[in-house]
């Protein structure tokens, strides 16, 4: 149970470090990209751990991790700084549908997390 916290807690920290950008990228969309925020922050994450890994072998590293993390909130704090104070009221506005996204959300990370636990093997998955 916890490792399965503790990989939501990072998912959702992703998230919110890649929201901003997702903000400002993605203005016209009716959440401001709210739902792509994760999909962001992990996308970013995994294929610059892939690209160092590809090019200097320096993948998996910890240290290095948490370095494409402040890598993705950096950026990101620019584009809240940039966005303005437009961040709360859009929030107390959309806010139904960022909860019907985050049930969402965690509704399929158990239904993948539980899957995974029974099936843990990598057979055909690389």
């Amino acid at each position: 149970m916890i490792p399965f916290l503790l990989w939501l807690v990072a998912v959702e920290l992703l998230g919110l470090a890649a929201l901003p950008l997702t903000m400002a990228f993605f203005p016209r969309l009716a959440d401001r990209g709210y739902a792509l925020g994760k999909t962001l922050g992990i996308l970013v994450i995994t294929w610059l751990n892939w690209l160092l890994g590809i090019s200097l072998g320096a993948a998996n590293i910890v240290v290095l991790l948490w370095v494409l993390a402040a890598g993705i909130a950096v950026p990101g704090l620019w584009a809240l700084h940039r966005i303005g104070d437009d961040v709360r009221p859009l929030v107390r506005r959309i806010w139904r549908s960022i909860a019907v996204e985050e049930a969402l959300f965690v509704a399929a990370f158990s239904f993948w997390a539980a899957g995974r636990a029974y099936h843990p093997d990598i057979y055909g998955t690389e």
